[in-house]
């Protein structure tokens, strides 16, 4: 059971509430790709007579032209839905990846609760754009089934103990401040059991627009207090982000916005580049993505791991995929590695 979420574009328009259509939408892309509004029409499935209609009431909406129909030229759009379709795939591409990964954790939640996708590959991780691209990968073999579920760290790693899942992603922040975490998380592997591969590590901080630089945690409770974005409870990121305001004596309750939440790194910077926010907690990739400023305030590590008895055909898939991914620094590791690599003794 796999859901897909979209952009449905609306038009306030007094005291009313417009769907923009997808098809209008459709019908002047087809056209911006040369194509004549009949031909337009008939990859739509429409009369020519609706596609005309169809152009001519939202022309009266919008309060602009949408198309040009010149003798001996053919229908070409005009500056102002040239510019409709410009904003829609700039707006389509910032959200497109936190809408996957809303998708996913929608599909894994009401998957579980069919009986018929108890055979599925369950994957659980902290918000990853690796993981998602591994389970569209496995997704490819036409008898298999792959649930997965974009949820936070500790959490993903409870229900790959209990277990719930075959295969756990999660992130560990690096550093002798997170230590304490970092064996709360590694407390729930077992060094017997569990093949487990480091991924990355990436950067994490405060982000924010590059001409009201908010750089630092002191500046978050500095009157006007800049109105803040912050990640879901349960998440590596919120956790971390809690121990820097504890080291830093600062009381959440101060910060403006400190229980508004997101999920994904990607919706955490989209709402701070629309100006909805002034600051945000996320990843730099992300931040540098949105051309938004960053300030590094940690480092963390994310890894991947399944149980030894995941063998065979889907083990030796699931090993090409992540080695042929070259944004990734893939390599196996073990839980006795990684609890030295975070400042714990065994």
């Amino acid at each position: 059971m796999r859901f897909r979420f979209d952009i449905q574009w609306q038009l306030q328009s007094d005291d009313r509430l417009l769907d923009v259509p997808s098809r209008l939408l459709k019908l002047l892309g087809a056209i911006s790709n040369g194509e004549n509004l009949r031909q337009a029409a008939e990859s739509l499935g429409v009369s020519y007579r609706s596609a005309w209609g169809m152009i001519a009431e939202w022309e009266t909406t919008f309060g602009n032209s949408l198309v040009i129909s010149e003798r001996g030229r053919g229908t070409t759009l005009t500056p102002f839905a040239s510019s409709l379709l410009e904003t829609k795939a700039e707006i389509d591409g910032q959200f497109r990846d936190s809408l996957s990964s809303a998708a996913e954790t929608a599909s894994g939640h009401l998957t579980r609760m069919s009986t018929a996708e108890t055979s599925a590959l369950r994957i659980v991780s902290s918000d990853h754009g690796a993981i998602n691209q591994l389970a569209n990968k496995l997704r490819e073999a036409p008898a298999r089934r792959v649930v997965l579920d974009i949820i936070g760290s500790e959490s993903a790693l409870r229900r790959y103990q209990r277990p719930d899942a075959d295969i756990a992603g999660f992130h560990i922040p690096v550093g002798p401040s997170f230590i304490s975490l970092a064996e709360r998380l590694l407390n729930l592997l077992a060094a017997e059991r569990d093949e487990i591969y480091q991924l990355e590590q990436r950067e994490l901080g405060l982000t924010y627009k590059p001409e009201k630089e908010i750089n630092t945690l002191t500046k978050l409770v500095k009157e006007p207090k800049p109105r803040f974005i912050n990640r879901q409870p349960g998440s590596t990121t919120r956790l971390a982000f809690d121990t820097l305001l504890q080291q830093a004596g600062i009381q959440a309750t101060a910060i403006s916005g400190y229980g508004d939440e997101e999920h994904t790194h990607t919706a955490v910077a989209a709402r701070v580049a629309s100006g909805e926010r002034d600051v945000g907690f996320a990843e730099r990739r992300v931040a540098e993505k949105f051309s938004l400023g960053f300030t590094s305030l940690l480092a963390e590590k994310f890894y991947i791991c399944w149980k030894d008895e995941l063998q065979g055909e889907i083990k030796d898939e699931i090993l090409r995929c992540l080695a042929e991914n070259r944004s990734l620094d893939f390599k196996r590791t073990s839980l006795q590695a990684i609890r030295e690599d975070h400042g714990l003794s065994r």
